[in-house]
C-alpha cells in the first residue's frame, strides 16, 4: 500500500471491485498463507478461492494469527516466494 490514506482507499476499492480475470485463469503457482483467526477474510473464504486456482499451494495456516499474522513470518514467506518454482 502506498503511504497515507490513499493507499488504504485504493486497496478497499480493489477488494470490493469485480476482478478483471477469474481465479481459474491464473496460470502461475499461488502460494498461500492464512491466519487461523483472520476475521477480515475467514479461512473458509480463502479456501473457496484457493480451490478455484489451478495451482494453489497452501504453505501454512498460521496458528493463532489474525489478518496480519503473516507479518510475524515475513522473512520465511519472502524466502518461499523468492525460491518458488
Amino acid at each position: 500500500l502506498s503511504a497515507g490514506p490513499q493507499g488504504w482507499i485504493a486497496e478497499a476499492r480493489l477488494v470490493r471491485s469485480t476482478w478483471p480475470f477469474t481465479p481459474q485463469a491464473v496460470r502461475r503457482p499461488v502460494l498461500l498463507w492464512h491466519g487461523q483467526h483472520d476475521a477480515a477474510v475467514p479461512l473458509q473464504e480463502a479456501v473457496a478461492v484457493a480451490q478455484q486456482l489451478p495451482d494453489a499451494r497452501w504453505q501454512q495456516v498460521i496458528s493463532g494469527a489474525g489478518h496480519l499474522g503473516w507479518m510475524e513470518q515475513q522473512d520465511e514467506i519472502l524466502t518461499a516466494v523468492a525460491t518458488a518454482t
